[in-house]
């Protein structure tokens, strides 16, 4: 026999009856799960009744006093406490008990199941709510003021009669006080006992009360006694909960989903000018955002203010056909409990079709009817009623019962729960992050352990949760001590009515309409309640805060003090280590002098040095993938070479090679590693060849036509060559061993993915079960049978393949791929350190000066501009580049170029009009960009707290550390001035733009400095003049800091570099050079 769940119950005489709800529930901090009763069930939450006492909350598997239910013969627990119940009780106590009001008529009854057939017997819950309800107050039982139609109790019904308040088929006897003793497991009648002393009962639970603590009485059902257990300590629902449940959106958001993306402004503004003039309706909204989408679509959430604007949205004729310019689709939340109302006692029996026909036919407003079900999906008495008008939902709440079937039922209003405060810290309940007082750890939701960095924690993945030790994570809503605290929370927040608003003076009937904080329809379901909070919590909570305040003080003083003294440390430790990498730098720099045979050997290494600092990073680009199924590669290594020349391959994969030539294809293609594995008959096996400045380790592999290597990279990638013929001997699934996050496999694959049908599925499972992408080329590999066959499937890597459209002698086209790299994480840059630059030009002076004059003034010079150069190189620092700056404008580079050309023109014209004009647009551009600082560094301050890129600028020059950010292309600039970002169009324009230059005969790429038309001098043939030191220095200090190159590439910041005492050098050579005189043997 089924039975519902007791609850315990607080009546008053200014409260009614509510129904909670959780079919539109609001999320719970830092959970993914939402508490949802499927099927219309009713939570034990929703079928609490609520009362003005204060509740304080438990925790679990602690004892709690309990309320019983009555039962009725068709097997349905009828809760004691419902309006049919209270009528019949208050029937009787006004007729025959009259009794103070002052007295208190706090009682448990308990349930006895009583019929024709069976005697009465007892009939014990359970359940064990967290909710202390002990304190029940006499006004729910015997206040004079609360009128009802009279119920004679000699009225029989017959047992087909469905129109009565109760569904038993017995008759109703009179309620009497009584105590009850539950019996032991025999069916024995229970006793009742009447000399218990109502008054003393009520002064105990009266004074047990005041004094915050209680005793529950368990029951001992085998003994037949009662045992007191002391409880744990109450902990009353924190301000924090409170304010947190009182600050959420009052209605679930309506979705707008786009196929491109759309700015989320517009598209409010379209769809409100659209309700005021096409459907004459303020549309009100509080908040919009983005939401999670897939598929490259754009969600948009749109939260409304009130129900009448919910009603509107509701209705999908009241949409426009488009938003923002673009089709759209939609997607509507399920009905608020703001536009919905419960009918608590409608028969079981009745014929639930005509009942809702009736239903909608008289009320056009009701959108659905629903019987709600318990936690055993058995159907009980209360009907949820759901309206699309909030103004008959407000018309039929205002009356306080609706009339269907010839039948007057009682309606109720439909709550939703508060919203559960859990910490993301250490997952307690009733407090924020900042408030945590687990400061210095943190818990893992998921097995609940502490530790001092989550990052590192290793969890075992055993589910644990830390409230109740439950096999669940700690945030879950269904958690028993979140439901318990959850329910605490809401009757909390209810039982703070103001009592003079909730009393009709016409009548003293109980009238939710009037209720200003049970009034849901406006969605202010508990924000008004915290308002009427009394004075001595506001003046608790204020204490707390000047506490609060003065520690924020203190550590902000104590903070402010260290990051001084620790700014001060990174200074001495920076100027420590620069000394330090100064003087090694020129220590190694000057052992390599000692140790070298001669100048041509110590640049010989300098050189191997400077193109090993180039190539370094080298993945950060590119490396170009030659995929080949040759037929045979004894007939087509000629075509081979002729493509790696071609393409400047660093990745060769041949399929099908048949018989190898191993040191012939070394010899021809010397600048590749070559790695061989042997096929299933003398045409199989696959070749793999990798420039040899790339580090690749073979991965041992027995499958033939499989070979496996390892590309030593910042991430190593999984390479796997194959060939699979229709005769192979292995499965897709062996391949999975050597699959890893970062992998790709490419060959021939002898299987096209779009029309072979059952072979393809069988492939595309297995891609599936390994996470592996497809990455086909455009056009068919095969020239026999016009199918793709030849592509390559991968995870983790960027890889893109087009098929090769030029000739070949192979029945398979050649692919073509570029493998791309994370350019923001792999790119250097360098930095020259100029002092180590000049103490090595001064500490070598005297081998200079005795060489200088051993050959030509040309070869001399030469051979000294070289070394300047590769000493710059060895003197130079690299980084990673993971930091990134704020770029100016492009216009103010293009003035700034403007002008640095001008002024280079002008001084070699000589033009005073040049000169004007480039120190105006040099002003112009310093103005404009000392304006262009400004604003960014205003906009910075503004939105330093707010999440974004101006931030992330702001603390990362504020705190002298970078962030990594990406240096990815977002968009081109089209000579008009529009920001194009779509990528089919950029990748259009880029191709153009290619193709026209490489259209051109001669691509002429000047300088945008210093390259300016040939000048013809007038005076081209006359004699150049001596030049004498002092000039030199002159030239050098009226050009010093031009970021300008000579015809040599070395800048006038170098020469600035050079001891003074070169000079005299270049000078002799210079004069040398004037007057025709050679050194040396020639």
């Amino acid at each position: 026999m089924s039975s519902s769940i007791g609850h315990p119950l607080n009546i008053s005489e200014q409260q009614k009856t509510v129904y909670m709800s959780e079919d539109n529930p609001g999320p719970i901090t830092m959970s993914n799960n939402t508490t949802c009763i499927t099927n219309h069930e009713v939570s034990n939450e929703q079928q609490i009744v609520y009362g003005t006492a204060p509740v304080l909350y438990q925790p679990y598997r602690i004892p709690q006093a309990f309320g019983c239910a009555q039962p009725t013969a068709n097997s349905q627990i009828v809760n004691q406490y419902s309006p049919s119940h209270i009528v019949n009780q208050q029937q009787y106590y006004q007729q025959q008990v009259p009794l103070n009001n002052n007295a208190s008529s706090a009682y448990v009854q308990q349930a006895m199941i009583h019929s024709n057939m069976y005697p009465q017997q007892a009939l014990v819950s359970s359940y064990h709510p967290g909710v202390n309800t002990n304190v029940l107050f006499s006004s729910s039982m015997t206040n004079p003021n609360i009128s009802s139609t009279p119920i004679s109790a000699n009225t029989k019904r017959g047992r087909n009669d469905t129109s009565g308040v109760s569904e038993s088929n017995g008759q109703e006897r009179p309620q009497h006080y009584q105590t009850t003793r539950i019996s032991n497991a025999r069916n024995t009648p229970n006793k009742r006992h009447r000399g218990f002393n109502q008054q003393q009962k009520e002064n105990w639970q009266q004074n047990q009360y005041n004094h915050g603590r209680e005793d529950q009485i368990t029951y001992d059902i085998t003994a037949g006694r009662n045992i007191a257990v002391s409880t744990y300590d109450n902990q009353q629902p924190s301000m924090a909960a409170c304010r947190y449940a009182t600050s959420r959106f009052p209605f679930s958001p309506f979705s707008i989903i786009f196929s491109q993306q759309a700015r989320e402004k517009i598209v409010i503004d379209d769809l409100i000018k659209h309700a005021n003039d096409n459907c004459l309706f303020e549309l009100k909204t509080v908040a919009y955002r983005r939401g999670r989408s897939e598929n490259n679509e754009c969600r948009i959430l749109i939260f409304v203010e009130n129900s009448e604007s919910f009603s509107f949205l509701y209705e999908r004729s009241n949409w426009p056909t488009t938003l923002a310019g673009q089709e759209f689709t939609t997607k509507s939340p399920s009905i608020p409990p703001q536009l919905s109302l419960v009918i608590p006692a409608v028969s079981l029996q009745i014929d639930w079709e005509d009942f809702v026909h009736e239903l909608k036919e008289k009320y056009p407003g009701i959108a659905d009817v629903i019987r709600l079900k318990n936690k055993a999906q058995q159907p009980v008495r209360a009907v949820k009623l759901e309206f699309l008008s909030a103004s008959v939902r407000n018309e039929i709440l205002d009356a306080n019962e609706i009339s269907v079937m010839h039948l007057k039922l009682k309606v109720v209003e439909f709550f939703t729960h508060a919203n559960v405060l859990i910490c993301s810290n250490c997952y307690g309940i009733g407090h924020f992050r900042k408030q945590c007082p687990q400061k210095n750890e943190s818990t893992c939701k998921t097995c609940g352990e502490k530790c001092v960095n989550l990052t590192d924690h290793q969890c075992s993945g055993v589910l644990k949760c830390v409230h109740c030790g439950g096999p669940h994570i700690s945030n879950d809503a269904k958690c028993k001590v979140v439901k318990d605290y959850r329910v605490a929370l809401t009757r909390n927040l209810l039982s703070k009515l103001d009592p003079a608003n909730t009393e009709n003076p016409r009548n003293g009937l109980i009238h939710s309409g009037i209720i200003p904080s049970a009034r849901t329809t406006n969605g202010e379901s508990y924000a008004n309640m915290v308002q009427t909070m009394s004075s001595n919590a506001n003046e608790v909570v204020l204490k707390k805060l000047d506490s609060v305040l003065t520690k924020v003080e203190e550590e902000s003083n104590i903070t402010r003090q260290s990051l001084e003294e620790f700014k001060q440390e990174i200074r001495n430790n920076y100027n420590e280590t620069k000394q330090q990498v100064i003087v090694i730098e020129e220590k190694d720099i000057i052992d390599e002098w000692h140790k070298a045979a001669s100048l041509n050997l110590l640049e010989l290494k300098w050189k191997q040095n400077q193109r090993k600092n180039v190539r370094h990073g080298y993945f950060s680009s590119s490396l170009n993938i030659l995929c080949f199924n040759v037929r045979g590669l004894d007939l087509r290594w000629g075509e081979v070479c002729l493509l790696v020349k071609q393409h400047l391959s660093d990745i060769i994969v041949l399929g099908e090679v048949g018989r190898v030539d191993i040191a012939l294809i070394s010899a021809a293609l010397s600048n590749h590693n070559v790695f061989y594995q042997c096929g299933e008959n003398a045409h199989g096996g696959v070749l793999v060849m990798v420039r040899k400045d790339i580090s690749a380790v073979r991965v041992s592999c027995s499958l033939p036509n499989i070979g496996a290597l390892d590309l030593q990279f910042d991430q190593t990638i999984r390479l796997i060559a194959m060939y699979a013929p229709e005769s192979k001997t292995w499965n897709w699934s062996d391949l999975t061993p050597l699959v890893t996050n970062c992998c790709m496999i490419l060959g021939d694959f002898n299987i096209d993915i779009e029309q072979d049908g059952e072979k393809a599925d069988r492939l595309l499972e297995w891609m599936d079960s390994c996470c592996l992408g497809p990455v086909v080329p455009d056009s068919n590999t095969s020239l026999r049978s016009d199918r793709t066959i030849d592509y390559a499937v991968t995870i983790g890597v960027d890889l893109t393949i087009q098929a090769y459209e030029g000739e070949t002698t192979s029945d398979h086209k050649p692919l073509l791929g570029v493998l791309v790299g994370d350019k923001a994480s792999t790119d250097e840059g360098s930095r020259t350190i100029w002092p180590v630059f000049t103490l090595m030009l001064s500490y070598i002076f005297d081998y200079w000066e005795k060489k200088w004059d051993t050959e030509t003034y040309d070869i001399t010079y030469e051979r000294f501009i070289s070394f300047l150069i590769l000493l710059k190189t060895r003197c130079q620092q690299h980084f990673s580049l993971n930091h990134a700056r704020p770029s100016i404008p492009p216009n103010l580079v293009k003035i700034l170029a403007q002008s640095r050309s001008l002024s280079f023109k002008a001084k070699r014209k000589g033009d005073i009009e040049l000169r004007k004009e480039a120190h105006r647009l040099r002003n112009f551009a310093r103005f404009e960009l000392k304006n262009f600082q400004k604003e960014q560094l205003a906009k910075q301050l503004k939105e330093r707290h707010l999440p974004g890129e101006a931030s992330r600028l702001f603390w990362s020059k504020t705190k002298r550390h970078f962030h990594q950010v990406s240096s990815s292309l977002r968009g081109f600039l089209s000579p008009s001035g529009e920001i194009i970002k779509d990528s089919q169009i950029m990748a259009d324009m880029a191709a153009d733009h290619y193709e026209g230059l490489f259209e051109t005969p001669v691509v002429m790429r000047p300088h945008p400095y210093v390259d300016a038309p040939p000048v013809q001098w007038e005076n081209a043939a006359e004699p150049i003049p001596m030049v004498t030191y002092p000039e030199i220095l002159n030239i050098l200090r009226s050009r010093k800091k031009k970021q300008s190159l000579d015809i040599h590439g070395l800048s006038p910041f170098i020469l600035d570099k050079i001891p003074q005492n070169y000079w005299h050098l270049l000078n002799d050579t210079a004069s040398k050079e004037r007057c025709g005189v050679h050194s040396g043997s020639n």
